[in-house]
């Protein structure tokens, strides 16, 4: 089992439009085979400041849905959102 941390800067102007393709994000995800959870997180300093934590089953599962056309759509519509491009992390135990 892997956890995929997805930390985005989102400009404060558009946190509001964010978080709700954000829950469209999270209403497909959990259609991805391999998909086990996810939960969205903010840095209380700086609640711009957004973390996406997600569970797979495996790394190959994650891969197949970071490059889905699904997942690449949705990401299109948060990009011109985001300060910075979008920083991915995969851990494993």
């Amino acid at each position: 089992m892997i956890k995929v941390i997805i930390e985005r800067v989102v400009d404060n102007d558009l946190v509001g439009h964010y978080e709700t393709f954000v829950k469209q994000t999270f209403q497909a995800v959990v259609q991805a085979p391999g998909f086990v959870g996810c939960e969205a997180l903010k840095n209380l300093q700086q609640p711009n400041h957004r973390f996406i934590i997600t569970q797979w089953d495996n790394v190959q599962s994650w891969q197949n849905w970071q490059h889905s056309e699904t997942r690449q759509s949705l990401v299109a519509n948060i990009q011109p959102m985001l300060l910075h491009e979008e920083k991915v992390v995969i851990l494993s135990d």
